[in-house]
């Protein structure tokens, strides 16, 4: 498998960094890669992103030359909606705003382990939508004060109602506590967020109608509006590539 990643930062050192940690951690997961480096955010045109698709995009919020890293992220996913977005930036006051945009951020200064361990869930993510290959791992929560591990390939559902949350799973449904959100970065390839409390597993998806989801267990949720697109094309790939 061959991913391509894009970086663009304005600083060239911060550039050839982070080049540098890509090309270790592609050698680590044993992928091949193409990495096209960019300090000037002007140079990269419409003509360059429908000609090379970018898998993973490395960028910078602020780029200078009047634009942002966010509205680059936004050009690159009108030729590949599925690409793992991570911005790299000192201004935290942004990331709220690039949420729906990003798959994971990093601060500057930037600490190699945690971007590789950024870099390492990106390319797993990539491997995931390319090969719909099975990585399915396995989750450990507490319930009560019992811990209990769910492999990942049982879970149909997850849902945020209140302070709970209910997992969904062949056998029976679990409530735990905590954030959906941390939940989100230990998740397969697979598991897409459909709307902002609710993520099911792509391979349980029996059809999407409209702004539905029905699950071939039997449960339906609705899409938020702006993830309909997104949801139908991932539904989509996954179907026409089994």
């Amino acid at each position: 498998m061959k991913v391509n990643f894009l970086i663009c930062e304005d600083d060239i050192i911060s550039l050839q960094i982070n080049k540098t940690y890509i090309e270790e951690q592609c050698k680590i997961e044993h992928v091949k890669c193409n990495i096209y480096m960019f300090s000037n955010v002007t140079d990269i045109n419409n003509k360059f992103l429908s000609e090379n698709k970018i898998d993973i995009a490395c960028l910078d919020i602020d780029l200078g030359y009047n634009k942002t890293g966010l509205e680059l992220a936004e050009e690159i996913k009108k030729y590949n909606e599925m690409v793992a977005v991570i911005f790299i930036t000192s201004h935290n006051e942004f990331i709220h705003v690039a949420s729906k945009l990003m798959f994971s951020y990093l601060e500057k200064p930037i600490v190699q382990q945690e971007m590789q361990q950024k870099l390492k869930r990106a390319i797993i993510y990539v491997e995931g939508i390319k090969t719909h290959k099975k990585i399915y791992t396995s989750l450990t929560f507490k319930v009560g004060r019992q811990e209990i591990s769910i492999l990942q390939e049982s879970i149909i559902y997850i849902e945020k109602v209140g302070r709970k949350i209910t997992i969904g799973t062949i056998k029976k449904n679990y409530e735990v506590s905590g954030s959906i959100s941390n939940l989100e970065k230990l998740l397969d390839p697979v598991f897409v967020k459909i709307d902002q409390g609710i993520i099911v597993n792509i391979q349980k998806v029996n059809v999407v109608e409209r702004n539905v989801v029905y699950m071939n267990t039997g449960e339906n949720f609705k899409i938020s509006r702006s993830r309909i697109k997104t949801i139908k094309e991932q539904f989509s790939n996954y179907t026409n590539d089994k």
